[in-house]
Parts: C-alpha cells; structure tokens; sequence
C-alpha cells in the first residue's frame, strides 16, 4: 500500500534530503570526479578502429585504414597537409576523417565510400562478397600520384661519370625483393639504386641508375609480405641537407585469409585485433 504524503510530510522531507546532500563529504566527491575523468581519458587514449564488414569482407580497408586514421589523429593539421599531398584519394581520406571527427560521417560510410569508387575502376582487385583484396594493392593505389616527385640518373660507381639528371615518379610504397633485403633501409636502399643495361662511356663499366625523391616523403610504407625482413622502431636517412627519423607506426600482419593491423605509439602498443602469423607490411 502506498502512503499518501502531505504537504508537511514533503516540506520535512525535502528539509531531510537538502540537509543529507549538506553533509555529503567534499573530498568523497572530488574523488569520484576525478575516477570519472580517469576513465574518460583512458577511451580518450584508445586506439580508433573501424567495424568489419562480414558480409562483404572489409578487413583489408580496416588495418589500413586504422593505421591512417590513428597517425591522422596524433597531429590533425599537420597530417591534413601530408595526407593531401601525397594523392587525391589520400585528400579524399583525410577529409572524411575531419567529417568523422565533425560527427557528420560515420567512420565505417567513409571505408564504403571510397571502397565503392575503387571498386567501381578496378572491379577484379577491390571486390565485394566474400573474395580478399590485397591490402598491399589498395595501400598502392591508395598512394598512387602522377605527377613527377623524384629525379633518376645514370652513375658510375668505377669513375666520376654522371648522366644527366631525368624527372621521375617514385612512390611511397616500398615493394620488397625475396633474399635481397634484411632490413628496410635495405629495401629502400635496393628501390632507389638499380643495376642498368648501360655501361659508362668513359671506363666502359656497368652504370647504376639512382633514383631520389625531390621532397623526402613523411610517411613510406615498406611491403614485406613472403620473406622474413628485420623490423627496426626508426630508419635515419641522410638527404643532400639533413638527416631524416622516421617512426614506425603500424602493421599490418596477414594470416587466415584475414588482415589485422597493429598501431604503435612512442608511448605504448596496442593490438586492434589479435596477431596473426605473417606480416605483409608496415610503416
């Protein structure tokens, strides 16, 4: 049965409550506060992911596209400049997240956006259902850029014969050679320097063409999927004017038919999802 309360009953009930929230100790709330504030930086600190598609497996757009997005996040406007410079997709990318982050477009509609678009060119490499796409193919095309951002020339290493110097593309994904590389500055140092067909026409030895970003990239992705390679926290390049660190930040491991990623930070590791049991690339 409920009791019915009169109006003296409320005025001594609400006498009661305002004098139980008076006595609450200060210092009891100060600490939940602060518990709270723990925890919301915590999610805060978590690494951003994006939900797979198992209908029309996705998992290739999720490893690549977390590691972009969580390197995105750590400098917003500095990445925003990066990003849009090295190809239009990349632009494309970019702004989706700034939507993202805006609360206009939910992260897993940018993914099928530009899965959409892919598909759409390159129906055979980027399709929908159950069949894979190669996250090295979409990393590839995700980068790709026409315009000329290096210069090639014909060397000697027997004498001091230089050719002329050729404008030339040279991307920013690094594709690895099977027993050739141990490491990736290796890998790197076998991308830009190759043996040439010509011989110099002053000792008549074999030339090496050598080739040379006009602007060092800031980011480089180094596809090394099928052979064992050294996996290095930085590589340290000596450019004509200075020397260049660079972090890694993801990978990308392949294992199961299934792609995960792995995001790493200056302060911490994290997995996404669980390791599976082959790298295909990393940052």
């Amino acid at each position: 049965m409920k009791k019915e309360l009169k109006s003296d009953d409320l005025e001594q009930y609400n006498v009661k409550k305002c004098k139980a929230h008076m006595d609450e100790d200060l210092p009891k709330k100060k600490k939940k506060l602060s518990q709270i504030s723990h925890f919301d930086q915590r999610i805060v600190n978590e690494p951003r992911g994006i939900i797979w598609d198992g209908e029309n497996y996705s998992c290739a757009y999720e490893a690549l596209f977390s590691l972009l997005w969580n390197i995105w996040l750590t400098e917003p406007a500095k990445w925003t400049l990066i990003f849009a410079a090295i190809s239009e997709r990349m632009k494309i990318l970019e702004e989706g997240f700034e939507d993202v982050e805006d609360g206009i477009l939910p992260v897993e509609r940018l993914r099928n956006n530009i899965r959409q678009d892919l598909h759409h060119q390159f129906p055979d490499i980027f399709p929908y259902g159950y069949r894979g796409t190669s996250v090295v193919k979409l990393v590839t095309k995700m980068f790709h850029n026409e315009q000329t951002n290096a210069s090639s020339q014909l060397q000697c290493k027997n004498c001091d014969f230089c050719d002329d110097l050729i404008d030339d593309r040279l991307s920013s994904v690094i594709h690895g050679t099977a027993n050739i590389s141990a490491t990736v500055r290796e890998q790197l140092q076998a991308t830009m320097v190759t043996a040439s067909r010509q011989v110099c026409p002053e000792c008549l030895n074999p030339l090496i063409n050598v080739i040379s970003y006009n602007h060092f990239p800031k980011l480089l992705i180094f596809t090394v999927g099928g052979y064992n390679i050294e996996m290095s926290k930085y590589i340290k390049i000596t450019t004509n004017d200075r020397s260049i660190k660079l972090y890694l930040r993801g990978i990308v491991y392949f294992g199961g038919f299934h792609f995960v990623s792995r995001i790493i930070r200056k302060d911490d590791t994290r997995d996404m999802t669980p390791c599976a049991d082959r790298t295909e690339f990393k940052y």
